[in-house]
């Protein structure tokens, strides 16, 4: 009886210890050090994929546009868990007081853009006193910087823009949903695997 107890209770840690590892994140770093993204991101309850990429929206999302969050709120929530899950300083990795440490980062400080909008067809008016029109998303920006963090709303790049820049550096965020097991889901899945053997075990008796 002790040896099924004891089975039952290492059965247990481990189903919780399980559903804990599946919450962490973890960052995607290349061999010289550069934080390319991170998986299992927490956003709202959910969790995501985030990979760093520098280039036009078009080629990152086009033609469709589909975007993992489709609100400012969402965009806005997503943008602050970078800043608290992945742009931060543990161990050897500074990438919160180091931003250059990130991925095609030749800056001291970078945005993140996550996107959340296409709208077409904007109109400005051009320092010749004309005007041009381009289809632009709007976005949510994570600021990284060796001195600040913050999050900005109410911005939108062009979406033939290649986010060079002179003096700072802009990357895009892109999102993917990953469908990592909920703990209590997971902890409920054990307690019927628990309650499964000792159901067995009786019949044996």
């Amino acid at each position: 009886m002790k040896k099924f107890l004891l089975f039952l209770t290492y059965s247990f840690l481990w189903v919780v210890a399980f559903s804990t590892y599946s919450q962490a994140v973890m960052l995607d770093i290349d061999g010289s050090g550069k934080l390319l993204g991170a998986t299992g991101v927490e956003v709202n309850g959910n969790f995501y994929d985030v990979e760093f990429v520098k280039d036009t929206a078009q080629n990152i999302w086009g033609p469709d546009y589909n975007f993992a969050f489709t609100t400012i709120s969402d965009a806005q929530i997503a943008s602050q868990s970078l800043l608290d899950q992945v742009l931060i300083d543990a161990g050897v990795n500074l990438f919160d007081s180091q931003p250059w440490d990130i991925i095609n980062v030749t800056h001291n400080q970078v945005y993140i853009l996550t996107p959340y909008e296409l709208e077409l067809e904007i109109t400005n008016n051009t320092p010749s006193g004309g005007t041009e029109t381009f289809d632009a998303v709007w976005v949510v920006e994570a600021l990284n910087s060796a001195s600040n963090n913050e999050v900005f709303s109410g911005a939108y790049a062009e979406v033939l823009w290649n986010l060079d820049h002179d003096n700072t550096s802009f990357l895009y965020a892109k999102w993917t949903p990953n469908p990592v097991p909920e703990p209590a889901t997971m902890i409920l899945f054990g307690i019927g695997l628990l309650g499964t053997a000792g159901a067995s075990r009786k019949k044996k008796q």
